[in-house]
């Protein structure tokens, strides 16, 4: 009898055992994802124009380059912004590509799109002088060389 008594106590200190340990591991896992939510919920996505950029070099038109990028930032603090960030991110999408005589397009495979992407969001943080942008998105860049595009005295 006193085995089965021992048995019984054995089995109850057991299952409130684990109970105790899962029921707090639930806790400390929900804890966690609100935290990340909590951060992810504070970003914002914003999507620019598409953006046509003449290409000049050697001054002469060698094409144009068409771009669109989205910005991903932080909700809080563009709200306290008096500029709006977008004409901030296309300005810093226009001198990028204007100023830097590195972008030839006979040789595309040379473009690193990762340094593209890294210093617009550099030049954006850098003009606000706060961390506003979090991340930049290129969804699609393009280019038409100079020669491709219709003249006006081709419609008449």
């Amino acid at each position: 009898m006193i085995k089965t008594v021992l048995a019984g106590i054995w089995g109850v200190l057991v299952l409130s055992g684990s109970l105790y340990f899962f029921t707090m591991n639930q806790a400390d896992n929900a804890k966690s994802g609100e935290e990340e939510k909590a951060y992810f919920g504070k970003l914002e996505h914003i999507s620019l124009q598409p953006l046509s950029i003449v290409l000049i070099r050697d001054n002469t038109v060698k094409g144009y380059i068409l771009i669109e990028a989205s910005f991903s930032v932080d909700s809080d603090k563009k709200k306290k912004l008096s500029v709006p960030i977008e004409l901030i991110a296309q300005n810093a999408i226009n001198s990028s590509i204007l100023n830097d005589k590195k972008i030839d397009i006979e040789r595309l495979d040379e473009f690193n799109i990762d340094e593209f992407q890294n210093r617009l969001k550099s030049y954006v943080n850098k003009k606000l002088d706060k961390m506003v942008v979090h991340d930049v998105l290129i969804q699609r860049i393009d280019f038409i060389k100079s020669n491709n595009v219709r003249s006006s005295s081709s419609y008449k």
